[in-house]
């Protein structure tokens, strides 16, 4: 990306080399012509409910020009006394917010990331009117539920924005920060996509202000973001959010989505980091109070081998919620339950599987 501020000195830094911008021949061709962009000097700004953002204007390698907005918070940072708990309503700043760089990514394997991570990113074909009622499209990441985000480099809106769609690309808490659930305590559960529902309000409240139509949001996810949106689709927390959804390779009725009870785990990870207790609650101020790393670096080896047929070595990803008096609830019942039912958001829907997905799992011959 390539912006120089008047009076800046062109020191080169940050150049993308003809090397760089080579397109692998294994690339597909959507991907290979999106490759490479430029950003402009212009400083488009944007108003919200919390104050005004200050993005950028983005050129394509193809000669495509379009704004994006980086790094907007959609919630309070869960941190503290907020760790494990459902998303709490962003608060207002002061003066106009730098939007040109990513918000961090959610705490995950590798011990990467930040818990100050409920971002997100929106893409919009350059200066659309507040009433260019343009249709968006929300983009649920994949990862297992314990890794990605919405700044991945994978992430391109370049293609939607061609198609006059208005693109929007969040982050959710992951792994146990995101789907630590234990009953008769604070902690009810499903955190994470809690923080889709509180980011598809946002996108609710605001996206009209970036050109995009409240009431014509289609949402998609692939791997754990396909069943993320089927879990969407499934829950009353969501209704009224979105018009459309697409599940790409992930579904809440796979084995590896959703766990009837993850307590055990969280109770084997207490024991590992020494506490000995058999009181929820205590366990969960205790988890509440360790640092991050001492929790993403203890999750080795809770689940048994046995167990892990079904459950891919995943101790935390959706599960049985226990509902807390005052607060909303995000999964009523276990997925199959809601399924048959009968009992779910009625919107379009689209499921299926991605064509050579594995292929990210092996090498090349490069």
């Amino acid at each position: 990306m390539l912006c120089r501020r008047q009076g800046q000195r062109d020191t080169g830094v940050g150049k993308a080399t003809e090397s760089a911008l080579r397109p692998h021949k294994d690339w597909h061709p959507v991907y290979t012509r999106l490759r490479a962009v430029s950003v402009l000097c212009q400083e488009p700004t944007v108003t919200v409910a919390q104050g005004t953002l200050r993005g950028q204007s983005v050129t394509s390698s193809y000669g495509l020009t379009y704004n994006s907005y980086l790094g907007i918070p959609y919630a309070q940072p869960p941190v503290g006394n907020l760790r494990f708990k459902a998303p709490q309503d962003p608060v207002a700043w002061e003066g106009t917010r730098d939007a040109t760089t990513f918000g961090s990514s959610c705490v995950q394997s590798g011990v990467s990331g930040s818990e100050d991570c409920l971002y997100l990113n929106v893409y919009t074909p350059q200066n659309p009117s507040s009433a260019a009622n343009l249709p968006v499209m929300v983009y649920i990441h994949g990862g297992a539920f314990v890794s990605g985000s919405g700044s991945d480099t994978n992430n391109k809106p370049e293609y939607f924005l061609e198609q006059g769609i208005v693109a929007v690309y969040i982050n959710y808490r992951l792994n146990i920060f995101g789907f630590l659930s234990l009953e008769g305590t604070d902690v009810s559960g499903n955190a994470g996509l809690k923080d889709q529902v509180a980011a598809l309000r946002w996108v609710k409240n605001n996206i009209a202000s970036f050109g995009g139509d409240p009431n014509s949001v289609t949402i998609v996810g692939e791997s754990a973001g396909g069943a993320s949106i089927h879990y969407q689709v499934l829950s009353p927390m969501s209704q009224g959010l979105f018009q459309r959804a697409i599940s790409e390779s992930g579904s809440a009725l796979n084995p590896w989505a959703f766990h009837v009870n993850t307590q055990p785990y969280a109770f084997n990870l207490g024991n590992k980091l020494g506490l000995n207790t058999i009181d929820a609650q205590e366990l969960a101020t205790f988890l509440r109070s360790q640092p991050a790393t001492n929790l993403i670096n203890n999750l080795g080896g809770l689940v048994s081998q046995d167990e892990s047929v079904h459950v891919l070595y995943l101790p935390f990803v959706p599960a049985t919620e226990y509902p807390i008096s005052g607060e909303e609830t995000f999964l009523p019942s276990d997925p199959y339950t809601l399924v048959t039912s009968g009992n779910f958001n009625k919107v379009p829907y689209i499921t299926g599987a991605n064509l050579l997905e594995g292929k990210s799992f092996v090498g090349t011959d490069d």
